[in-house]
């Protein structure tokens, strides 16, 4: 019986596509804080920060639904930090320069959007990212887009101390990974792609080509016996390529081309978010779920995508391995004659692939975004609670609470609001380095009306094994960041469907006069954005 071989559809983590652009933050008397130490999750002192120490969130690199900062700090004292001056130069930031390809064209690229509205050859291109930009323009693929780009090396520029920066633009990056992307960051590759391949010729069409991780030096996940896949594509006419012998040009004129593009999963397909029209693909995945960054680049590229699971054996890792993890297909012959037949279905159909029906289920497909939730301290009524998704200036706050039946809880994107009816919340607490890095303080009211005293460093406020439920709770920024953040609370107080919206600092209680049980809380932390510039 052929071993198993299976169409997936569903994602690791759903992302939100933007049919807005990102954006535009001008910040003067920027500090730029070098990076010191690699890999930059470990440097908790690089980044941009403005004049009062506080993180520029516009240009914050960070991943994924709860935003994980790569290094960086929310806030840096630079009272005793001996700050150099900058030239008078027109500076753009271009972010943080990563060598490795696919997460280059995802976090470094995906922040030159501006480039499809300006030329940005005027500029100098204030960077992040280990070495140097001669060491950046010695990797062939970065050189290349850049120039497409008409920047080469001396268009960029990086300090090795902490210096002022007199006036800097910062785009908003358009695609953090497995978090958002938005439609820009496509028409920006296109348009890459375009002039890569404008003398380009090709006698492909309608032909297949299988991508090989063969000759891959370095890789995540490989197959022991791929070679074996290999012949039996070949056999069937599948032309087999390396992109390790190829040009980035090159790459892309493959998607261009060939009718279908077959692959297990990896950088190398990331090239598709530079090929217009758009890339018709079916991939192999070794996970049961599709990798999110495969379905951003998808999503907002437009491609027609089918990923299967096959069944696979795991195997020992060699300690001269070229990757991190290794799997022997059970049936190599089975897999080829699977990827074939959807190749060849989606040769033959228009009908959209299993991944793009599933898309709006699996994803969230958000256009534009609110700026602000609320106006002065008015108060609104919700029925369901705030979408962050997306958001450039949300900041993640580690919420915990006690719920009667349930125990503690947790949520990283602080909302506890998914409790059984019943289970409601008599006590509550925010992570302390949340609270010391964001300056909160909370207090919660007990079923007498009383409040508890303002408190914060993750001190419980409630009551726990006395079956009391909280009526009523209350979040606020301090002193030292008032004026720098934002913060919106919403509660649910059981029975009623509707939550009530109030702004940090209020107290987010029942308008009614039965003081029902609160259910439900979500603490949304801002950012305020500085200039929003129209260029």
């Amino acid at each position: 019986m052929p071993a198993a071989l299976d169409v997936i559809t569903e994602f690791s983590n759903s992302y939100s596509i933007f049919k807005s652009k990102p954006q535009i933050t001008v910040c003067r008397n920027a500090v730029y804080m070098p990076l010191t130490t690699v890999p930059p999750d470990l440097d908790p002192n690089w980044g941009i920060y403005d004049e009062d120490g506080l993180l520029v969130a516009a240009s914050s690199l960070a991943k994924g639904p709860i935003r994980r900062a790569v290094g960086q700090s929310f806030f840096q004292d630079l009272s005793n930090i001996e700050l150099a001056q900058a030239p008078a130069e027109k500076y753009i930031y271009g972010g943080f320069i990563v060598s490795h390809y696919g997460h280059f064209l995802m976090t470094t690229l995906s922040r030159f959007w501006l480039s499809t509205e300006e030329d940005l050859a005027s500029y100098r291109i204030l960077c992040h990212g280990a070495g140097s930009p001669q060491g950046w323009f010695s990797h062939p693929f970065i050189k290349e887009i850049f120039f497409s780009l008409g920047l080469t090396e001396e268009n960029f520029v990086s300090f090795d101390t902490p210096t002022v920066i007199p006036h800097c633009i910062i785009p908003s990056s358009s695609c953090m990974e497995h978090f958002y992307a938005h439609q820009v960051f496509s028409d920006l590759g296109n348009s890459i792609g375009s002039k890569l391949t404008a003398n380009s010729t090709s006698q492909n069409y309608g032909k297949l080509v299988y991508f090989s991780k063969h000759l891959l030096s370095r890789g995540v996940q490989g197959l022991v016996n791929e070679i074996e896949l290999c012949e039996h594509l070949d056999r069937a006419g599948v032309e087999i390529l390396f992109p390790e012998r190829l040009s980035i040009s090159q790459q892309i004129s493959v998607y261009q081309d060939y009718a279908v593009v077959m692959a297990c999963v990896g950088s190398a397909l990331h090239t598709s978010i530079l090929t217009k029209p758009s890339a018709s693909l079916v991939c192999l995945s070794l996970a049961d779920r599709i990798n999110s960054n495969y379905g951003l680049i998808d999503s907002v590229n437009g491609n027609r995508s089918i990923y299967l699971h096959p069944e696979v054996q795991m195997v020992e890792r060699a300690p001269d391995s070229r990757f991190d993890a290794q799997v022997r297909l059970l049936d190599p012959k089975n897999v080829a004659e699977g990827m074939l037949r959807h190749a060849d279905r989606l040769m033959s159909s228009k009908e959209p692939p299993p991944l793009a029906r599933q898309s709006s289920l699996a994803t969230k497909v958000a256009i534009g975004r609110q700026n602000s939730l609320i106006n002065s301290s008015d108060r609104y009524k919700t029925n369901f609670f705030q979408d962050i998704s997306g958001d450039p200036e949300f900041i993640p706050v580690i919420a915990f609470a006690h719920a009667a039946f349930t125990g503690d809880v947790e949520n990283s994107l602080g909302a506890i609001c998914s409790l059984p009816p019943g289970h409601n919340i008599q006590g509550f607490w925010i992570d302390p380095s949340c609270c010391r890095d964001f300056d909160l303080w909370y207090r919660a009211q007990s079923a007498d009306g009383k409040w508890s005293e303002w408190m914060s460093d993750g001190a419980f406020a409630g009551t726990r094994g006395l079956g009391e439920d909280l009526i009523g709770f209350s979040v606020k920024i301090g002193e030292r960041l008032c004026n720098s953040l934002t913060l919106t609370l919403i509660g649910r107080f059981d029975p009623h469907r509707d939550a009530i919206l109030v702004s940090g600092g209020e107290n987010c209680v029942d308008p009614s006069s039965e003081q029902h049980a609160l259910s439900g809380i979500q603490l949304i932390l801002r950012s305020k954005p500085l200039v929003i510039a129209s260029l």
